[in-house]
């Protein structure tokens, strides 16, 4: 429960359709593991290479290498963000994204963008992080400043700061624990913290917008330690600030 529970909180950061990718598969999917869906890395479409592809790898994290009993793995892959994301889905049942979906998950928030946010281009990542032990998920944008900017400061509805689900016939509750909007370096940024419960078993994740002009970073990171330790995500959100900074500029 423990594992799917980790799987389900990266899930429904990423999407709610991922909610049914983990939760099929027990929470032992890997994506792009080697039971036949491996997600190779993408071959950059004319848009994506024309879009400084290379540099929003380099803005990534670094992956670690792959190990057989990854929970989390998939890409990076590149390309206008709709095209990236459907890849990730790769044909699996999609629960419904009702409203509550749409504003804790990152393809929710991107959707509201409409056509900015689906052409933008983008890298998508996920895996295991064992050092930190955590899950990582990270996606970085090139969107225009009014774009980057609605992401960071569109308020969660009070309705869906804590709110019920179901999946696969299991019940699930996500509560957003705190929500902090900050200036680093002279760029904004959104922190908040998300609780998932299912039965008795918890995770507990940390979610980063991170905007500058031209671009905006979209990091997520899941463990299922109790009690949270929150200055590993914020290291992690440090380290993920600067390297994207460094790749992209300010």
């Amino acid at each position: 429960m423990l594992l799917r529970l980790s799987c389900l909180s990266a899930c429904v950061a990423m999407s709610a359709m991922l909610v049914s990718a983990c939760g099929t598969a027990g929470g032992d999917r890997t994506a792009g593991s080697d039971k036949g869906d491996r997600v190779r890395e993408d071959t950059p479409t004319p848009a994506a290479a024309s879009d400084g592809a290379d540099d929003l790898k380099r803005a990534l994290l670094p992956m670690p290498p792959a190990q057989p009993d990854d929970m989390l793995r998939f890409g990076p892959v590149t390309g206008p963000y709709s095209t990236v994301f459907a890849k990730l889905v790769d044909g699996q049942a999609q629960p419904p994204l009702g409203r509550c979906f749409k504003a804790m998950s990152v393809p929710g928030r991107i959707e509201e963008l409409g056509d900015a946010g689906r052409v933008a281009p983008a890298v998508l990542a996920m895996w295991t992080d064992r050092k930190r032990r955590v899950t990582v998920q990270e996606t970085i944008l090139r969107l225009p400043g009014a774009s980057t900017r609605r992401l960071v400061t569109t308020e969660v509805p009070e309705t869906c700061r804590d709110f019920s689900f179901s999946v696969g016939g299991e019940h699930y509750r996500r509560t957003l624990k705190s929500d902090i909007v900050r200036q680093r370096d002279g760029a904004s940024e959104r922190i908040q913290f998300v609780e998932d419960r299912a039965g008795e078993a918890t995770t507990h994740s940390c979610q980063l917008t991170h905007q500058r002009e031209g671009h905006v970073l979209l990091l997520s990171i899941s463990q299922v330690r109790a009690p949270f330790a929150r200055t590993v995500c914020l290291d992690a959100i440090k380290e993920a600030d600067d390297r994207a900074t460094a790749a992209l500029g300010r």
